[in-house]
């Protein structure tokens, strides 16, 4: 839990992000390799949350096969698993919601 040592400096940040509009990107790169995880970890998205938090958006850092949108569905599957029903997508800067 990457939240644990450092709970109020993640309060601040997220905290900051949610204040400017800065979405949390949600990305399964770490569900292919080792740590098998998301980036940030569900510890810190939940912590997101609870702050407010709402703008949030999923990626998997990849640009090949056999991994190109990799992991997404599971990513979906967490979100909604901390209370989010939506993620977003940017145009001309402008955030677009979708369902989960």
């Amino acid at each position: 839990d990457e939240t644990s040592p450092w709970t109020e400096t993640m309060k601040q940040i997220l905290t900051a992000m949610i204040d400017r509009g800065i979405a949390l990107e949600v990305n399964t790169a770490g569900l292919r390799r080792t740590e098998k995880t998301t980036y940030p970890t569900p510890a810190v998205i939940e912590l997101f949350g609870s702050l407010g938090g709402e703008l949030v958006t999923v990626g998997s850092d990849t640009h090949r096969d056999p991994w190109v949108f990799y992991g997404l569905d599971l990513a979906s599957d967490l979100l909604r698993s901390k209370g989010f029903s939506r993620a977003f997508r940017f145009s001309c800067r402008k955030a677009l919601s979708y369902p989960l």
